[in-house]
Formats: structure tokens, sequence, C-alpha cells
């Protein structure tokens, strides 16, 4: 695949699609050690797939049933994510107010935080460091945890309305969250104080996914949004570094298509890759749009996934840990996530 700016890019091939789902699949994750893959769904489950053999697994290796195994206690997921200091650790936030913690290495719940919101969990993150959680809610608040002991620390009451997006700002900023809302505004607040540090605007809709990666050159931060716009933020300066259009078609990589056809589109989800040079968004047109060129600062559209046939929701990235491929996993109200592989 050639982009815009020239030059050969190996590009994504759908791999496997996995239907396991009986319920729309909502939230996916990926651990490296090792490699694996989490998809979430509405119907309570957690599919957990084995990655390590460098190719597709025909099947998971285990599902995590919050109807069973958790004696009843875990409804609806709406976002999984792995601790970062405990990588068995698997955090799902969910339609019943809760959250819940589960060993992937025995498929056993660990911990239950029940009516830990006011109203629906919609996201859940770890800090990088620190044995701590944060998760946010349609109750407008985000709750800053202690996983290990089960406790709340900080509870954010900065939006003025549902939040559903929250990501731990690295070791660059490492007291401090930033949380996105339907106020249209994403805010980074400094956890010590519960202080809000910035306030970033701009998108003219919902803001539903939030994404940091780190770099040399000072992190950046990437909000998704109902408006079908991607932004990207240098986290160093909070200056704007892209505006990025998921309803503009590439005459390149669209040809063929009709103009008009991702001109309702929204974002979902955001995912940055691996090395930091390229952002995948989820997109209500059941695609997966990719941005590449983050780190040369010339951003182009690079590909478009077609494969799912509803809403794609969530995106995550990972590399082979065989031929160092690039991995991509999205999960879709088609019930079914996509396994995409990178050619070499």
């Amino acid at each position: 695949l050639r982009s815009r700016a020239g030059g050969y890019l190996p590009s994504f091939a759908l791999e496997r699609q996995y239907k396991q789902h009986t319920a729309p699949a909502h939230s996916v994750c990926m651990g490296s050690r090792p490699l694996m893959f989490a998809s979430a769904s509405w119907d309570a489950t957690v599919q957990i797939y084995d990655l390590s053999a460098g190719q597709a697994p025909e099947k998971p290796y285990r599902t995590i049933d919050g109807k069973t195994d958790g004696k009843g206690e875990m409804q609806g997921i709406y976002a999984v994510a792995l601790a970062k200091t405990a990588d068995h650790v698997l955090g799902c936030a969910t339609v019943d107010k809760s959250v819940h913690l589960w060993d992937i290495r025995t498929g056993g719940l660990l911990q239950s935080f029940a009516n830990a919101h006011g109203d629906e969990v919609n996201d859940i993150d770890f800090h990088y460091a620190q044995d701590v959680m944060v998760t946010v809610s349609d109750d407008k608040t985000a709750i800053i945890w202690d996983f290990r002991e089960g406790s709340a620390l900080r509870k954010l009451d900065h939006h003025s309305k549902e939040v559903y997006g929250a990501c731990f700002l690295g070791e660059e900023h490492q007291y401090c969250v930033a949380t996105c809302s339907f106020d249209k505004t994403t805010k980074i607040v400094d956890m010590r104080d519960k202080s809000v540090v910035r306030k970033l605007e701009g998108h003219q809709d919902d803001i539903i996914g939030i994404d940091y990666i780190s770099s040399k050159s000072g992190g950046m931060l990437a909000t998704g949004s109902d408006d079908g716009y991607v932004h990207i933020w240098c986290t160093k300066t909070w200056t704007m570094l892209h505006k990025l259009d998921s309803k503009e078609i590439d005459e390149i990589i669209q040809a063929g298509r009709k103009k008009d056809s991702q001109s309702q589109n929204e974002v979902k989800r955001v995912k940055f890759s691996s090395d930091g040079n390229m952002i995948a968004a989820g997109c209500s047109t059941g695609v997966v749009q990719i941005w590449s060129g983050l780190n040369t600062g010339n951003v182009v559209p690079f590909q478009t996934l077609r494969g799912h046939t509803d809403c794609v929701f969530d995106v995550c990235f990972g590399k082979d840990p065989v031929s160092g491929a690039e991995i991509l996993v999205s999960s879709s109200h088609d019930w079914s996530s996509i396994l995409w592989r990178q050619s070499k």
C-alpha cells in the first residue's frame, strides 16, 4: 500500500474473525506476556485468545462468564483493561454500575467493586507503575482506586455530563489522569489535589475514545468523538498536533466507493500502535480507520479495514512475538472480533 506521502507501507489483512459472543462486542484489550487479547461483550463474557504461537488461534483458550463464574454478579461489559503492575489482572467495567477484577490465568474472580458508581461504568484504565486504576461512569464522575486494597482514593467530578473514557498519562505526567465526556471536553486532572491541569476543547459532539502514548519528544494524547474527528494533542505543550477527519475519503484508499459512504461516520474508541506511528479508530460505519506518520509529523490516511457489518467500538494493537509484525484487533456490535495482521 502506498500512502500519499509516498513509500511502501505494509498493509493489514484480515486473518480471522471470531464469533463467540451472543451480543455486541464492545471492548478489546491486548497483553504481551504472553501475547493475548481479550474480547468483552454485552453478553457478560470475556473471550481470551492466545497469540503467542505467531498465528491466529481457532478459538479462545478461556472464557470468563460473569453470569456463572462470578455467581451472577457481573452483567454486560462496556470496557476491559489489563493491569500494568499485575498483568494477570483483568478489569471489567460493567452496565451494573460495578467493576470486576478477574485472574486470566485461572478465570477466577479476584474482586468485585459492587455499585462502584451511581450509573453504568463506561471505561477502565490502570496506572503504569502503581496499583491504581481509574473508572468512569454515566454518573458524571471518575474514581481513582487502589485495586489491591479495594479502596477508593479520589472521586473526580469535573464534568457536566456522562464521562465515557479515561487514561493515565505515563511517567511524563505520573500524577495525572485524562477523562473525556459527553460535555465535549477532555480534562487533565492532578490526582493529588483533584485540580484540573488542562481543559481540552474542539470536538463538536460526545467524546468516546481516549488513548495516550509516550515519546522522546513528549507524549501524545488522542481523543475520538461522535463528530467524526480524532484529535491528537502534545502532552508537553498541550497544543493540538493533528485534527483527523474520519469522514474524509482518501482517493487512493477509498477508490471506487461512493464519496458519501463515510459522511455520517462517528469515531468511537481510538488506539496508538505500539511504536506510536499509527492511530486506529473504531467507527460507527463498521470500519477501522488507520492513519500513519505520527512519528514524522506528516500524518496521512493509511488504510480502511472492512470486515465488520456493524459499528466497530474498540480497537487495540500488539506486536507478534514470532514475526515482529504489527497486529490489530477490532471489536464490533456485529457480535464479533477480527484479528488483522500487517504484512512484513
